[in-house]
């Protein structure tokens, strides 16, 4: 088994379960890790995932308009499994910084793991 990450990916997107946070937008971090059965030929970068797509996919599911951070990683885990079949499992966690709380809270996290 061979398990890539990308680790604490950032972006800037309008989402969230709050009015104001859909107009004034929040950073979040998006890290991901994937794996797979080791390929025969550990060169041949069509038997691996390609880091500039991964990145693009979450991107993609970032820049739309869901309103949990459940959500969010779902989507995410969703659109890695149907971009890459290879994929057996995946770990995506994503973070919303200093969210809209009543104390200072550096982060609120989810994480989701699937196996396929």
């Amino acid at each position: 088994m061979v398990t890539i990450s990308l680790e604490r990916m950032r972006f800037y997107t309008c989402q969230g379960l709050h009015p104001e946070e859909r107009i004034t937008g929040n950073t979040y971090e998006v890290s991901i890790q994937a794996d797979w059965n080791a390929p025969d030929d550990p060169g041949d970068i069509h038997s691996t995932l390609d880091y500039e797509k991964v990145h693009e996919l979450v991107e993609k599911v970032m820049a739309g308009s869901q309103l949990l951070l459940e959500e969010m990683a779902y989507q995410i885990s969703v659109s890695l499994r149907d971009h890459f079949p290879r994929i057996k499992g995946s770990e995506i966690r994503v973070c919303k910084l200093n969210p809209p709380l009543s104390g200072e809270v550096a982060r609120a996290c989810i994480t989701i793991r699937k196996k396929y």
